[in-house]
């Protein structure tokens, strides 16, 4: 849930500057290459919640966020409409209407 929270900060950073996803191909290298690129833009963000538009932005957005929840069991249904509130409600166990890392 660690690298998710990082990739989805990193996304967030990007769509409020309006930067371009990172291109990736689905290979170790690149998503090792966006594990980095997300820690790195995580240490500049001071925010440490993600609201429900945010995540849905970024699911939507950012290939980065698609091909990693492409890849999870359980957060795969974040890219399904019909499933995408259940997950989130889910994810937000403080019901603030964001989630936060835990």
């Amino acid at each position: 849930m660690d690298h998710l929270f990082d990739v989805l900060m990193s996304a967030k950073g990007r769509l409020q500057t309006g930067a371009p996803p990172p291109a990736l191909e689905g290979d170790a290298a690149s998503l090792d290459e966006a594990m980095k690129e997300a820690k790195a833009e995580k240490a500049k963000l001071h925010e440490r919640s993600i609201t429900k538009a945010e995540l849905l932005r970024a699911v939507v957005e950012d290939s980065s966020v698609q091909v990693l929840l492409q890849q999870s069991h359980a957060l795969h249904l974040l890219l399904s409409p019909t499933s995408y509130q259940d997950v989130f409600y889910a994810m937000d166990t403080d019901e603030s209407g964001t989630v936060n890392r835990q």
